[in-house]
């Protein structure tokens, strides 16, 4: 959650890697995040074991989200055959019992109620389900904005993204760095080396300093990377998009029609093709922040010390002792502390200079 304002306070993981959970706080509000995969069988027992240990007060909000490996409604979420199995009923009536005694809600359901769509396929027993939930607690439905299953790309589960409307909206927006895939490109290289060697070539003589001359430079071949990995991960994004949303119309139409299959296989490849261009270009492999603008006691100084306000709110910081705090006075309190201890150390050295 590098870009979400989330302070985790608690983490919770599993032995068996059936479930991770994480308690913190989202704009300065309590919430509860947990990812669970059900096993195949007793899935009823394994829900109110693992609720017993992540959620020990109602009043939070939670949002479970994983493969639960049952289906809520057998008539809505599951293709032909219609006719479920005993076992297979038995276990939707503890997934519903389950739900109704948290008091929780379908993200997706409670926005397309009679819609279908699904997100696994079983090729041993030739159907479609829909085992992959995202359930809330009914105190943040209304925040529900938007629910939808993706294509199945990098596993045989549909993805499910969905956008809850939370307080302000906050966000961390990281700083430029180069993206050396775009050294490797010789058309790019070429038209950076005659922008470089114009750049000296009319500045050479109007320059103020060498400093100015070189910082200047600088900028240019910023503006340069940022313009060409820009337009080229636009144009792969689009591609992406419009692969993805064929494939889930693919996919759909097999689970009526097996014909289809091939289609789908075809779209999968090319998505993979796709993203792994995209990869190359992609900001989120290679962002990093200046050094003012990180969340480090000294880069936090350098922010106080040219008067500027952060952008970004910092959640929680760790104090020497080890311990987490995330009270807005605490925090103040020690970045304070921090500041009169760095002055007390420079000061014989300010004095001097």
């Amino acid at each position: 959650m590098r870009r979400v304002p989330y302070a985790v306070q608690n983490t919770c993981i599993d032995t068996d890697g059936r479930y991770v959970c994480l308690t913190g706080e989202l704009d300065r509000r309590q919430l509860i995040i947990a990812g669970i995969y059900a096993p195949n069988t007793g899935q009823g027992e394994f829900l109110r074991a693992t609720s017993a240990q992540i959620s020990q007060d109602p009043s939070i909000p939670i949002i479970w989200g994983g493969d639960f490996n049952s289906v809520m409604d057998i008539s809505m979420d599951r293709s032909h055959p219609p006719i479920a199995s005993a076992p297979s009923r038995r276990v939707s009536e503890m997934l519903r019992s389950w739900i109704t005694e948290r008091r929780l809600r379908d993200a997706w359901r409670s926005l397309l109620p009679i819609d279908k769509e699904y997100s696994f396929y079983s090729p041993v027993h030739n159907l479609h389900t829909r085992i992959d939930l995202l359930l809330c607690s009914a105190t943040i439905t209304h925040s529900i904005h938007s629910a939808n299953y993706l294509a199945k790309t990098l596993s045989e589960h549909c993805p499910l993204i969905a956008t809850l409307r939370w307080g302000t909206q906050l966000s961390r927006t990281p700083s430029w760095r180069l993206q050396p895939a775009l050294l490797r490109d010789p058309p790019f290289r070429e038209q950076l080396a005659d922008t470089i060697a114009f750049y000296f070539t009319i500045n050479n003589q109007t320059a103020t300093t060498r400093a100015i001359e070189w910082d200047g430079h600088k900028v240019v071949i910023r503006g340069m990377c940022i313009g060409a990995a820009g337009g080229i991960q636009h144009t792969l994004l689009l591609e992406l998009h419009d692969t993805e949303e064929k494939l889930r119309k693919a996919e759909c139409e097999a689970a009526s029609n097996s014909a289809a299959s091939n289609a789908t296989i075809q779209l999968k490849k090319q998505w993979g093709d796709i993203e792994t261009c995209l990869r190359k270009f992609d900001y989120r492999h290679y962002t990093a922040r200046l050094h003012t603008e990180g969340d480090r006691y000294s880069h936090m100084l350098a922010w106080l010390a040219k008067g500027i306000q952060r952008h970004t709110p910092i959640n929680a910081i760790r104090l020497d002792t080890g311990v987490i705090v995330n009270t807005q006075s605490e925090i103040n309190d020690d970045l304070s502390n921090t500041m009169q201890h760095y002055i007390r150390l420079n000061l014989p050295r300010l004095q001097h200079n």
